[in-house]
C-alpha cells in the first residue's frame, strides 16, 4: 500500500522474495530459528551436522531460510518445483557458507532431516499436474525424515494443499511454538524500530 493512502507507520516483514518476518535468526545471541522454542525442542540443531528441508514453493520463506542456514552454517536441502525456485543470487550466496542442496523431489530433500519446512502455495506452479501431491508434506514423506524430527510452517496453513492435517496438527508438529515465538521475535524488531 503506498505511503500517502496509509494513516500510519507501518512495517512489512514479508517482502515477495528476499528474506522476511518468516525466518528471523538471532545469531549474535544464538542461533535460533523463529525463537527459542525451537531450540528447546531440537537443541542440538546449532551445527553444521544437522539437516533442515525445505519442500514447497520457492518464495521468501524458501529464500530467507536457505539464507538464515547458511549464515548460521546449517546445512539446508531444498526442493522447490517448477521454475519457480531458489533464487539465483540467494543460491550462490548461501553456497559460500554452508552445504546447499536442491533436488528436484520431496523425498530426497526430507531424507534424514531434523526440520522439515513448507509455507503457503503462491506460485502458479501449485496447480499444474500433480505438483501439489508431489510436494506436500505428508505423514508418509515425514517418515523419510529422522524419527525426531519437527515439522515447522510459518502459517496461515492450507491443510491437505501443502501438508496434511495429519502432520500439522500431528505430535512432529510445532507450528503454533513457531508462530508464538515469532510474534515476539516481532515485537523485538518492532522495540528497535521505535527506540
Amino acid at each position: 500500500m503506498p505511503a500517502s493512502y496509509r494513516r500510519y507507520p507501518w512495517v512489512g516483514f514479508s517482502p515477495d522474495r528476499e528474506v522476511g518476518k518468516d525466518i528471523l535468526f538471532v545469531t549474535d545471541v544464538s542461533k535460533t530459528i523463529d525463537g527459542v522454542k525451537v531450540l528447546d525442542k531440537v537443541s542440538f540443531i546449532v551445527g553444521h551436522d544437522e539437516k533442515i528441508a525445505f519442500v514447497g514453493d520457492g518464495n521468501s520463506t524458501a529464500n530467507s531460510l536457505l539464507m538464515g542456514c547458511a549464515k548460521c552454517d546449517m546445512n539446508i536441502s531444498v526442493a522447490c518445483p517448477c521454475e519457480r525456485g531458489l533464487t539465483a543470487e540467494n543460491l550462490e550466496r548461501a553456497m559460500q557458507y554452508a552445504e546447499i542442496q536442491q533436488t528436484a523431489t520431496a523425498e530426497e530433500a526430507v531424507s534424514n532431516a531434523d526440520i522439515v519446512y513448507t509455507d503457503a502455495w503462491n506460485s502458479p506452479c501449485r496447480g499444474k499436474d500433480d505438483t501439489g501431491e508431489r510436494y506436500r508434506i505428508t505423514e508418509n514423506l515425514m517418515k523419510f525424515a529422522k524419527p525426531d524430527a519437527v515439522f515447522m510452517h510459518c502459517m496461515p496453513v492450507h491443510r491437505g494443499k501443502e501438508v496434511s492435517a495429519a502432520v500439522a496438527d500431528g505430535p512432529q508438529s510445532i507450528l503454533y511454538d513457531q508462530a508464538e515465538n515469532r510474534l515476539h521475535l516481532n515485537k523485538a524488531a518492532l522495540a528497535l524500530l521505535v527506540k
